[in-house]
């Protein structure tokens, strides 16, 4: 198993190695609600109107939640959120990214499921004030682009694959 001090900055810590792949359940949502209580499906939500509905919907998509908590273990993960970290929104399409196939076959991953995955995974974040996102510790390399799936009519996509793959395709 790598050290810490083993990697280029020493803030840095691969995620990989300090969380283990685990299932997650219904559960760990009603635990991140304990601390939490305006977490849905959309994000940190402050309609009160909408949030029993938007609730439910986090608890019905497991899948998307899992989908991230995989992602986010694959992550270089920093101790504190700086100025320079990246948006819940902008991370959850780093997540779609990694899921593509083709251009039109990807997964959609809500901005609340990503969230949620990223308390689960105890990421340092920090609430963006009067929007449903948040700020995240989670660290891109360019070094990854060279890992992902690779087509010249996703050039725009560049800053997604800064992230660790999600799937990693085996060449024979």
């Amino acid at each position: 198993m790598l050290s810490r001090t083993s990697f280029k900055h020493k803030t840095l810590t691969p995620a990989a190695f300090l969380r283990k792949p685990r299932p997650i359940s219904q559960d760990d949502i009603l635990d991140i609600w304990n601390y939490e209580p305006t977490m849905t499906y959309a994000g940190f939500d402050c309609n009160d109107a909408t949030r029993d509905r938007l609730r439910q919907a986090l608890l019905d998509h497991l899948d998307e939640v899992q989908l991230c908590y995989d992602w986010i273990i694959r992550q270089h993960v920093g101790k504190m959120v700086t100025y320079r970290d990246h948006s819940s929104y902008f991370l959850k399409h780093c997540v779609e990214f990694a899921t593509v196939r083709s251009p039109l076959d990807y997964t959609y991953v809500s901005n609340g499921s990503f969230i949620c995955a990223a308390l689960i995974a105890k990421v340092p974040y920090k609430k963006i004030p009067s929007a449903p996102e948040a700020q995240l510790a989670i660290r891109g390399d360019r070094r990854n682009q060279k890992k992902h799936w690779q087509d010249p009519s996703v050039s725009w996509a560049k800053g997604y694959a800064e992230f660790a793959p999600l799937y990693v395709e085996v060449q024979r």
